[in-house]
């Protein structure tokens, strides 16, 4: 724990950073998502926006 970081505000920040590794690994069980076939960057940032959508929908 960093110096002056209070226990509480730490504890949240680890929290949230394991969330957003969570979402991450999920993400990446999609194997278009996982290696990136898409060339352009719309098509991968609307791959992976379906790619959660279908994890939103399935929890």
């Amino acid at each position: 724990m960093e110096p002056g970081v209070p226990a509480a505000e730490h504890q949240t920040f680890l929290k949230l950073t394991c969330k957003a590794k969570r979402a991450i690994n999920r993400l990446e069980q999609f194997r278009v998502v996982a290696t990136r076939y898409a060339k352009r960057g719309y098509v991968f940032f609307g791959t992976a926006a379906a790619a959660a959508v279908v994890i939103w929908l399935r929890t």
